[in-house]
């Protein structure tokens, strides 16, 4: 796989689990987002965990609507946490909303272990809420 622009690719159109690829195809794929994160100058401390931390998916459960880009407007939201326990991803994402949407309040914040186990393996590892690292909104754009 190569996400130069204008390279030949083997990225599929639909997003994969990583969890589906082979071990070397998810090697390969890791490598060159790596590669494509450095390249837009991504600060390295994202694409690393703390000990003992691993990734959480998180279902938040909002008491009033946003928008949520191509979600349009919603109360449901999925986020990516790190922490040691699904409680303390659940605590990151709250402290996200809570500093980034003082207006809305989590209703519900259910974490479940992520089928991406390193942050390099996501599109957005900055987006990776984490109580090690104070919340930013995004600020990041997709490059053409």
């Amino acid at each position: 796989m190569h996400l130069q622009p204008g390279a030949s690719s083997v990225v599929p159109l639909i997003l994969q689990d990583p969890a589906s690829l082979t071990p070397l195809a998810r090697a390969q794929r890791r490598a060159d987002l790596a590669r494509a994160h450095r390249a837009v100058g991504l600060d390295p401390k994202y694409l690393n965990l703390p000990d003992g931390h691993r990734l959480w998916f998180v279902h938040v459960v909002l008491d009033l609507e946003v928008h949520a880009g191509c979600l349009g407007f919603t109360r449901h939201l999925h986020e990516y946490a790190a922490g040691a326990s699904p409680e303390e991803a659940a605590h990151a994402v709250r402290a996200y909303f809570g500093a980034v949407a003082p207006d809305a309040h989590v209703i519900q914040a259910h974490a479940r272990p992520s089928s991406a186990e390193h942050p390099e393996e996501l599109t957005f590892p900055e987006q990776v809420r984490r109580l090690d690292m104070p919340p930013q909104p995004l600020a990041r754009t997709l490059l053409s």
